[in-house]
């Protein structure tokens, strides 16, 4: 019979592999980094606009990145009309920090202080993920999660290292194939543990 200290680390263990693997450590790290990489370009982009820095070459070296951050919590894209000489017709969708400076002619309506205002959201549902993201480092049931998470898109990720398209990765056979690899990754989980605890009994 294993005595409780063996039950205990071997407890300990599948925790300690569920944290590592759920890579719930690196989604935190991600979000504050993020966070802090938002908190800097607000400041110094309201100094900028306000007159009180000329940080332009700064501001424009870190535009697309800034467009990446706001687009992770669906921010930053706007709606734009071309002008009639331009062909006018439908709106396009416009990245508001990509094109920081407003080069392209039909933006103009795409203001200092509405990137300011956005810059605000994005800030804001980016404290909210980094607070939700730092409470699941302590919640092993967001480790089992997020690890079948990461386990449930893996035939879609070999899909999409493989060079196919967006169509292919996202048509039904690829998910009645992601299905039928979740429930084997889930029973294997399950089956895994199982036969560890008898093996720590029979020990």
């Amino acid at each position: 019979m294993p005595t409780w200290a063996q039950i205990v680390l071997y407890c300990v263990g599948v925790l300690v592999l569920l944290f590592f693997a759920s890579n719930v450590l690196f989604r935190y790290r991600s979000a504050h980094a993020r966070l802090n990489r938002v908190r800097r370009f607000l400041g110094t982009y309201a100094r900028f606009v306000a007159g009180h820095s000329d940080e332009r070459l700064w501001l424009a070296a870190h535009a697309s990145e800034m467009q990446r951050d706001a687009q992770s919590v669906d921010q930053g894209v706007t709606y734009i009309a071309p002008p009639p000489m331009l062909g006018g017709g439908a709106y396009q969708p416009h990245p508001m920090f990509a094109d920081l400076f407003n080069r392209q002619s039909s933006a103009d309506n795409v203001t200092a202080q509405l990137r300011l205002e956005v810059l605000a959201a994005v800030q804001h549902e980016l404290e909210t993920l980094e607070g939700l993201y730092r409470l699941d480092l302590f919640n092993p049931l967001a480790w089992i999660r997020l690890l079948f998470e990461r386990l449930a898109r893996f035939p879609r990720y070999l899909l999409r290292t493989a060079g196919f398209s967006n169509r292919v990765t996202d048509s039904g056979f690829a998910r009645v194939i992601t299905a039928i690899w979740s429930l084997a990754v889930g029973a294997a989980t399950i089956g895994a543990f199982i036969v560890g605890l008898i093996a720590l009994g029979r020990s």
